[in-house]
C-alpha cells in the first residue's frame, strides 16, 4: 500500500511538471524553498513578498507583480439562508462572539481571565454574550468550565461544533468578536465583524492578524518560544498570555466597539 501510494505521489508530481512544461507562460512565487530545478521549470519568478503584508495581500501582490490590475480586497462571503434563519432564531442581533480556544492550547488566553472578563463585560455593554467551540472533547471542556464560572444570564454557549455557515451567520449578526489567534479570527475579519484578539509575539505574526481600524490586538511577548524545552509547552498553558489582564481586554474592547459605532453615524 505504501509503495502504490508513493507511485500515485511521483505520478502526480511528473504530471504537474509535464503540464508546466507545456504552458505558454510560466511565473512562481519565491516562498522561501530552494530547488535545483526550479529555473528549469519555470524561468520567471516574483520575488518574495514583505512578511509585514497578511498573507492574503502577499498573494494579491504576486498577481500584481505579474501584470494583473487589481481592485481593493474584498471578502463577499454569502450567509445561506437557513444559516441566516438559524441565527435569526437563535443570537440576539448586536451580541459579543467570544472564542476561547484555539488550535493549540499555547496561542489561549488563560481560563480565569476569560472568566473575570465574561460578567464585566455583560454588565459594562448589557449585551449577550455568546461563546462556541470546535466541539472537540478539550475545547468542550474547556467552553464547559467557562460556563460553570459564570452566571448562566450572562453567557450562551454552543459545545457543538457549528457548521461553517451557521458560525458565519452568528458572527455577521454579533458587532464584536473576541478571542485567540484562530480561524474563527480570520472569518470574522471577513465578515468584517470587528475583532479584538489576544496574541503572542511571534515572527510571522503580522502575516496572521487582521488589519485595518475594526481590528484591535494585545500582544505579549513570549519568552518560550525561543525556547527548546518551553516551560508553556509542558504545561499546555500560555503564561505569558495571562499577563493581559482582563481589564486591558475589557477596556480594548470598549474602546473598539465606541469607534466602530462612531464610524457607523
Amino acid at each position: 500500500m505504501r509503495s502504490a501510494g508513493k507511485a500515485a505521489i511521483l505520478r502526480s508530481e511528473q504530471e504537474g511538471r509535464s503540464r508546466q512544461r507545456n504552458a505558454r507562460h510560466r511565473l512562481a512565487h519565491n516562498s522561501g524553498r530552494q530547488h535545483f530545478y526550479n529555473r528549469w521549470l519555470i524561468p520567471d519568478w516574483v520575488p518574495r513578498r514583505a512578511r509585514e503584508l497578511p498573507v492574503y495581500e502577499q498573494r494579491r501582490h504576486v498577481l500584481a507583480a505579474a501584470g494583473m490590475t487589481l481592485q481593493p480586497a474584498r471578502f463577499d462571503l454569502r450567509i445561506p439562508d437557513e444559516a441566516a434563519a438559524w441565527a435569526q432564531a437563535n443570537i440576539p442581533p448586536g451580541s459579543i462572539h467570544l472564542s476561547p480556544n484555539a488550535s493549540l492550547p499555547l496561542k489561549e488566553w488563560p481560563l480565569e481571565n476569560w472568566t473575570a472578563l465574561v460578567p464585566r463585560l455583560r454588565a459594562v455593554t448589557g449585551r449577550t454574550l455568546v461563546a462556541t467551540c470546535d466541539g472537540s472533547p478539550r475545547e468542550r471542556q474547556r467552553l464547559q468550565a467557562l460556563a460553570a464560572a459564570v452566571s448562566p444570564s450572562d453567557l450562551i454557549t454552543f459545545p457543538d461544533r457549528l457548521p461553517l455557515s451557521r458560525l458565519a451567520a452568528l458572527l455577521r449578526q454579533s458587532v464584536l468578536h473576541v478571542g485567540a489567534d484562530s480561524g474563527v479570527t480570520h472569518l470574522a475579519m471577513a465578515l468584517d465583524t470587528p475583532t479584538v484578539t489576544a496574541y503572542r509575539e511571534y515572527d510571522g505574526r503580522l502575516e496572521w492578524s487582521p488589519t485595518g481600524p475594526r481590528h484591535r490586538q494585545l500582544l505579549v511577548d513570549c519568552a518560550c518560544i525561543r525556547q527548546v524545552q518551553a516551560s508553556c509547552v509542558t504545561a499546555s498553558r500560555a503564561e505569558c498570555l495571562g499577563r493581559i489582564r482582563p481589564e486591558a481586554m475589557l477596556e480594548t474592547c470598549l474602546s473598539l466597539m465606541d469607534s466602530s459605532a462612531g464610524a457607523r453615524r
